[in-house]
């Protein structure tokens, strides 16, 4: 059976591949990845890179500490076991970045710890730098980015914005100026 490769380009600033993952791990990362839709995979060259991971063979293994996370390493590599499985965290400065994950690993147990920072990490290298935030295009009065945690608030102030006479925008990308791929929402 032929493995299945994917691969998302994220509004012009990285790309995704992803190759041989289970089918609940390509339906996970596909909606964590919307509305970007999935593209058979180009020659290579991403960003970041998801692979299947075989068994690893620790060289030493760390107890759970207080965060609860059991962590490894195997020859060359760090990695991480979420329940049985284990992910590969790969390290800060590598490009391309690659994380391995073994088939059944539930991606959305590493995905706020191993996947959302590699992501975030390949923009940086780009010059870019990726936010949670809600956007508003207060016409002659100028945009505004709204930065924050989840549920601080960001969307109540948008809205309180939008009442004033502002526009919503969703799927905005920070470079040097706002807008990259921005795409106007209606409320």
């Amino acid at each position: 059976m032929p493995m299945t490769k994917l691969e998302w380009q994220l509004g012009g600033r990285i790309s995704v591949h992803a190759e041989g993952l289970d089918a609940d791990q390509q339906r996970f990362l596909a909606a964590e990845l919307d509305p970007f839709t999935p593209l058979p995979a180009g020659a290579g060259g991403a960003d970041v890179s998801l692979l299947p991971l075989d068994q690893p063979l620790l060289d030493e293994l760390h107890g759970p500490a207080k965060d609860g996370l059991t962590t490894g390493r195997d020859t060359d590599r760090l990695l991480a076991r979420y329940g049985d499985r284990w992910a590969e965290v790969p390290a800060p400065d590598a490009r391309p970045l690659h994380i391995g994950l073994q088939p059944g690993l539930p991606l959305g147990a590493c995905w706020a710890e191993v996947v959302r920072p590699a992501l975030h990490q390949a923009v940086r290298s780009r010059g870019a730098v990726a936010v949670h935030a809600a956007a508003v295009d207060g016409g002659p009065l100028g945009s505004s980015l709204l930065c924050g945690w989840s549920e601080s608030g960001k969307t109540e102030v948008a809205l309180a914005l939008v009442e004033a006479g502002a526009e919503v925008e969703r799927g905005v990308g920070v470079s040097r100026a706002l807008g990259a791929f921005a795409e106007p929402a209606t409320v």
